[in-house]
C-alpha cells in the first residue's frame, strides 16, 4: 500500500492552475505516514523545508476547500509531487500547570474569530460566555478579529483613519464617505425651492388636483 504515483509529463499544457518547478538548491526531508496494521514505506512522502516563494503561491486560496483543484510540482529529476494541506490544531484553554498569573496564556486572544473571517465562516468561534466556571481563566480580548457577543450593542464608531483600517482588514470592505451632502431637512416642501423632483405613479387618481401655473 502507498500513494499512488503521478506523472502529467507531456501534459503540462492542461494544467492550468500551473505548477511549482522546484531546483536542487529546494531541501526535502523523506518522511511517511502512519497507517494502522501497515508498514511505514519511506520516499511516500515528502517535507519541504526550505520554504517557498514563487509568483503561484499568490493564485493558490489561503483556505483549503475540498474540491479546490490540485496543488502540484515536478522535481528536477521529473518526478511530480502534490501537495497535501494539513490540520492546524490550536491551543485554546486553561493551562492547570501554569503559574496563576499565566493560566490564561494558552487562550486564543480572539476567541478564533480571525480564522471564522479567514474561512468565510466555516469554522467557528472557540469563545464561550464568562461564568462561574471560567472566571478566573476568562480574558478580555481587545483584537478587532475578536468573535462577538451572542447579543449585538448598538455603539456609535468614529470614522477616523485607523478605524477605517480596520474595519477593511477585519471584513475586506471598503467604507464610502460622501462630503458636502447636506442632510439638515428631510421633509422639504415642493414649493419651498425653484426645482422638485418628482416620482411617476401610474393608475393612480388624485381626489383634488392642484392646477401648476
Amino acid at each position: 500500500i502507498g500513494n499512488p504515483p503521478i506523472d502529467f509529463t507531456g501534459y503540462e499544457q492542461y494544467l492550468t492552475n500551473g505548477y511549482f518547478t522546484f531546483s536542487n538548491s529546494d531541501v526535502f526531508t523523506s518522511t511517511a505516514s502512519h497507517l494502522f496494521s501497515y508498514p511505514l514505506l519511506e520516499g511516500q512522502e515528502f517535507i519541504l523545508t526550505s520554504g517557498l516563494s514563487d509568483e503561484l503561491c499568490e493564485s493558490i486560496p489561503p483556505v483549503s476547500e475540498e474540491l479546490d483543484a490540485p496543488v502540484l510540482g515536478k522535481l528536477p529529476n521529473g518526478e511530480w509531487l502534490v501537495w497535501s494541506p494539513s490540520i492546524l490544531l490550536e491551543d485554546n484553554g486553561p493551562s492547570i500547570n501554569a503559574p496563576a498569573n499565566d493560566i490564561a496564556s494558552a487562550t486564543l486572544e480572539d476567541g478564533g474569530g480571525a480564522a471564522v473571517i479567514l474561512t468565510n465562516e466555516k469554522l467557528k468561534c472557540a469563545n464561550v460566555p464568562r461564568t462561574f466556571v471560567n472566571e478566573d481563566t476568562c480574558v478580555l480580548s481587545t483584537l478587532s478579529t475578536a468573535c462577538k457577543a451572542s447579543e449585538l450593542l448598538s455603539v456609535d464608531v468614529e470614522m477616523s483613519t485607523e478605524n477605517v483600517k480596520k474595519f477593511y482588514s477585519l471584513t475586506g470592505h471598503y467604507v464610502y464617505a460622501i462630503r458636502g451632502l447636506a442632510m439638515e431637512e428631510l421633509h422639504e416642501h415642493p414649493c419651498s425651492k425653484p426645482k422638485s423632483r418628482w416620482e411617476i405613479s401610474t393608475g393612480v387618481t388624485c381626489p383634488s388636483a392642484t392646477v401648476l401655473n
